[in-house]
């Protein structure tokens, strides 16, 4: 169980994630964006949303953006991750 300050650094990481997203999408439909733009915010939305889990679970955040890093320490808090994450690493 997370404590109130924790469950606020989640939502926010959280509510950070959701905008780029977002943002990803919204250039995805872009026929003339860069697909290393629309790369960063989809890495971006990853990294946040699993940071998000971390600070949930009261687990240090690891201060990187290595997904597949980001996805060890989060399995290490019991919470599974979805295959379709693994696979994207």
């Amino acid at each position: 169980m997370s404590t109130p300050k924790h469950r606020e650094v989640a939502l926010l990481l959280l509510a950070k994630a959701r905008a780029d997203l977002s943002a990803a999408r919204l250039l995805a439909g872009d026929g003339a964006q860069d697909d290393g733009v629309i790369g960063f915010h989809a890495q971006q939305a990853s990294e946040k949303a699993i940071k998000a889990v971390l600070a949930a679970c009261e687990v240090e955040i690891p201060r990187t953006h290595d997904l597949g890093h980001l996805l060890d320490v989060a399995q290490t808090t019991g919470q599974g991750v979805p295959r379709m994450l693994e696979e994207a690493v």
